[in-house]
C-alpha cells in the first residue's frame, strides 16, 4: 500500500496518517467499480473516498451551535428517518409547516454528502432544488468549497444535521455543545441494507455476489466502516448528558415509547396528540410515498442513486423492517455473523441489543441451530 500525507494541521486532533488502498486488488475494484479512489484514515483505518480530504478540516472545525441536534449513525441504520423525526419535533410538532413539503434532505442535511457528489462524479445543476438553495443560502460561496457543507453553515436554527461520519472526524467540542442521537441497529439487518444500497448508488455500483459484500462488510471494507469501530466511539460516551442512542429495533416495535425518550431528550415538551401526528407524518409508508410522489425528485438522491438501478432493484426506502435477514443469509453466514458480533462486544466491552448466544463459540459448519437468537447480546 502506498502512504500518503495529509496537509499538516487538517485534522487537529485527528491523526493525518493516509494509507491508500493496494491498487492491485483488482477484484475488488471490479466489485465495487464506483470506488475508485478509496483511502484508509488512521488509526481508527475508516474506509472513506479521497474526497473526503478536500472537506475534512471543514469537518472537522464546523462550528457547532448549542440548539444544533446531529442525528448519527453507521450507514443503513434509520439516520434518514430519524433525522425526519427529529426536525418534525424540533421545528414542525403541529405537522403543519409549510417547509415540510420540501424533500427531507434539504430540511436535514447529510452533513457530508459533498464527498459523496465527488466521488459520484456530480454536482447538482442549477435547476436542482439543492442549488437554487445554495444560491439562496449562500450567495457569492464557491461551490467546490462544498455546497451542503456551506449551506449547513447558513442555514437557521434549529439545525438538524444526519451524518454518518465517527465522533473521531467530527468537531472535538461536538457533545459538549450540542445534542446527539446516535442510532444502531442489528448489523445483520444494516449488511443487508447496505447491499441494496450499494447497488443503486453511483459512488458505489457494487456488482460483486452478495456473499463477497458480507466478506467486505465483515472486514470493513465497505464506506464508513469498520462497523464496530464506529459503534464503539458512540459507546464509549454512552453516559454523556448530550448523547442518547437509540435502537433502530426499539423504535420499530414501541415508537411512542421511544419518542417519548426523543420528547425528554431534546426538550421539545410536545404534547401526546402532537407526537401521534408526527409518528402518522413519519411512518415509512408515508415517508415512502412522499418519495414515490416526486417530493425528493430535485434533491440528492437523483444525483447519487442510479435511477435505472433503483427501477431494478427498489428505492431508497426499502422495507424498513426489521430482521429481513432471515430471508437473505444463509445459516454459515448468520452464524459467522453472530460470531463476529461476539467476539467484537466482547473485545470492545459493548453490551448491545443484538442476540444472545447460548455458546462461546458457534459451529460455523452447521450454522444456527447452536445459537438461540433473542435481543440481547452481553459483553462478557
Amino acid at each position: 500500500m502506498e502512504d500518503t500525507q495529509a496537509p499538516a494541521g487538517m485534522y487537529n486532533t485527528v491523526s493525518n496518517q493516509m494509507e491508500r488502498l493496494n491498487t492491485q486488488q483488482d477484484k475488488y475494484y471490479e466489485d465495487f467499480p464506483g470506488y475508485n479512489n478509496i483511502i484508509k484514515v488512521s488509526p481508527q483505518e475508516w474506509w472513506l473516498p479521497s474526497h473526503f480530504l478536500n472537506f475534512a478540516a471543514g469537518y472537522r472545525n464546523f462550528k457547532v451551535r448549542n440548539d444544533d441536534v446531529f442525528v448519527m449513525s453507521f450507514p443503513k441504520c434509520g439516520s434518514t428517518w430519524m433525522s425526519e423525526v427529529v426536525w418534525n419535533m424540533k421545528a414542525n410538532p403541529d405537522v403543519d409547516h409549510t417547509k415540510a413539503q420540501i424533500p427531507d434532505t434539504l430540511r436535514a442535511p447529510f452533513f457530508e454528502l459533498d464527498m459523496l457528489n465527488q466521488m459520484a462524479g456530480d454536482l447538482p445543476t442549477s435547476n436542482n432544488s439543492m442549488m437554487e438553495m445554495f444560491q439562496t443560502w449562500c450567495p457569492g460561496k464557491n461551490v467546490a468549497d462544498g455546497i451542503i457543507l456551506q449551506l449547513t453553515e447558513a442555514i437557521p436554527d434549529p439545525r438538524i444535521i444526519k451524518t454518518h461520519l465517527p465522533f473521531s472526524l467530527l468537531p472535538e467540542s461536538l457533545l459538549d455543545t450540542a445534542k446527539v442521537v446516535y442510532m444502531a441497529r442489528n448489523p445483520k439487518d444494516v449488511a443487508i441494507s447496505f447491499h441494496h444500497h450499494c447497488r443503486i448508488s453511483r459512488f458505489a455500483r457494487y456488482a460483486g455476489s452478495f456473499e463477497d459484500f458480507i466478506q467486505y462488510f465483515l472486514k470493513g471494507q465497505v464506506l464508513y466502516g469498520p462497523y464496530w469501530t464506529h459503534v464503539q466511539q458512540a459507546w464509549e460516551r454512552k453516559h454523556h448528558p448530550n448523547l442518547l442512542i437509540l435502537y433502530y429495533e426499539d423504535v420499530k416495535a414501541n415508537y411512542m415509547k421511544e419518542l417519548h425518550k426523543l420528547n425528554s431528550f431534546l426538550g421539545t415538551n410536545l404534547s401526546e396528540k402532537q407526537m401521534l401526528g408526527i409518528k402518522e407524518f413519519t411512518s415509512f409508508r408515508n415517508m415512502k410515498g412522499r418519495e414515490s410522489e416526486g417530493q425528493n425528485n430535485t434533491s440528492y438522491r437523483t444525483v447519487v442513486y442510479d435511477q435505472e438501478a433503483i427501477k431494478k432493484e427498489g428505492g431508497f426506502f426499502r422495507k424498513g423492517e426489521v430482521g429481513t435477514w432471515k430471508e437473505n443469509l444463509f445459516p454459515k453466514f448468520t452464524a459467522k455473523m453472530d460470531q463476529w458480533t461476539i467476539d467484537n462486544t466482547n473485545r470492545l466491552g459493548i453490551n448491545f441489543k443484538f442476540c444472545e448466544v447460548k455458546k462461546d463459540k458457534i459451529n460455523l459448519e452447521t450454522g444456527i441451530e447452536d445459537i438461540t437468537l433473542t435481543h440481547n447480546v452481553r459483553a462478557r
